[in-house]
């Protein structure tokens, strides 16, 4: 909340303590048959400072419903906030037209794809919401089912690719042929970070029936949410499904290839990261939905692979460098640069290159854009942090 703060008003001669914030107007809900609230002036009469996160914005780009319910708990609640899968580039218009255009080319999303397409968004609770994507501590992937299902149409429309490029015809893959696995789809919640998630015997509430009983479940000693009591006998948080009842266009309904494709970033970094292993059905998930992630991202062989351009001059890196670091002071969360490699991108890596567009990233580099805090405001603290990360990696890349 920008320019909140607590103030001393003097009302009869005699001060107290007030703020400059108020709390933000409420619109109606009928579902819920929830009145509209609006906020009076505050007592000097001045307009407030309002809260500027996601999940207290009303405006007609938000694209979902605010009563829609949460995709985790399917819990309702005006308090809960829009999230990205794969996150939403702030601060590059560059990487903003180019990530969604691959994502086209590879024939997961519909012509005219964007990361704020109402397919990459759900509604979440807030702590599963910064969970998730500020603090990496859960991760929601496909089920087993699921996963098995759309790796089969993958590795079947892949057969079809290569049988066409040795004949050397021209093939692109046919995204409806994999919606027909959406509708049914079910997904998992993983825990990579027990010890912080849910502590102390918190619990969590997930909501079902057509009483919206709730079922509450904690971390086990095994590191997976288990119905209270919860013991390594308890059952597990079950598979779940989308509700899409709050969303009239099928276009419109979450993609499960970009679930996938989110949970893989938050994987792929676990496990380099050498943090303990998890139980073994989190890990088949993890495996699988990398096998999910590969095959959508694999090429036939004989596939004409870009070639990397020339490197930049130097006045080009620092240009590229300097407007980079400007969107990480405007948006909390650096715009990586080619300049500034992830450490485990492999030499071989293919090159995201157009000579309709400017700039060029990595794969890897297009992984770590879609994910992270971008959802969430960030305090002078973080943005500190982030800012001497930034400062750190670029120096090292010019040095380089």
């Amino acid at each position: 909340m920008p320019n909140s703060n607590s103030i001393l008003l003097t009302r009869g001669g005699h001060p107290y303590i007030s703020t400059s914030f108020n709390a933000s107007h409420l619109r109606a809900i009928p579902a819920w048959n929830a009145a509209e609230i609006r906020r009076s002036q505050l007592s000097n009469g001045r307009s407030s400072a309002v809260a500027s996160t996601n999940g207290s914005i009303d405006y007609a780009g938000r694209n979902i419903a605010r009563e829609e319910r949460s995709f985790i708990t399917n819990g309702a609640c005006y308090a809960n906030e829009r999230a990205h899968l794969l996150n939403a580039v702030r601060g590059n218009k560059t990487l903003a037209k180019k990530i969604p255009k691959h994502l086209v080319k590879l024939g997961v999303v519909n012509v005219g794809f964007t990361l704020d397409d109402p397919s990459n968004l759900v509604n979440l609770d807030p702590m599963l919401h910064s969970s998730m994507d500020q603090f990496g501590l859960i991760a929601v992937t496909l089920s087993l089912d699921s996963l098995a299902e759309l790796i089969r149409l993958f590795d079947e429309e892949n057969r079809a690719w290569q049988d066409r490029m040795d004949k050397r015809d021209e093939y692109i893959r046919d995204f409806s042929i994999f919606r027909q696995a959406f509708a049914s789809a079910t997904y998992e919640l993983i825990v990579l970070h027990p010890k912080h998630f849910l502590p102390c015997r918190s619990v969590l509430p997930v909501y079902s029936g057509p009483d919206d009983t709730p079922t509450f479940y904690q971390v086990a000693p095994d590191g997976v949410l288990r119905q209270l009591p919860a013991s390594v006998k308890s059952l597990r948080l079950p598979p779940f499904l989308f509700n899409s009842s709050y969303r009239d266009s099928e276009n419109d309904h979450i993609n499960p290839l970009l679930v996938a494709m989110a949970a893989q970033i938050k994987f792929r970094r676990y496990n380099r990261s050498g943090w303990p292993p998890l139980e073994e059905h989190t890990r088949l998930l993890m495996d699988q939905t990398t096998a999910l992630v590969n095959a959508t991202y694999w090429k036939p062989t004989g596939f004409p692979t870009p070639q990397p351009k020339a490197e930049a001059s130097r006045t080009d890196r620092d240009d590229e460098n300097e407007g980079s670091q400007a969107g990480c002071n405007r948006s909390g969360q650096g715009v990586r640069t080619r300049s500034s490699r992830s450490k485990d991108t492999p030499v071989d890596e293919e090159w995201m290159s157009d000579s309709s567009d400017e700039g060029e990233i990595t794969m890897d580099e297009m992984f770590d854009m879609m994910s992270g805090p971008n959802d969430h405001e960030l305090d002078e603290h973080d943005r500190a942090f982030l800012d001497s990360l930034w400062t750190q990696a670029t120096e090292q890349a010019i040095a380089i």
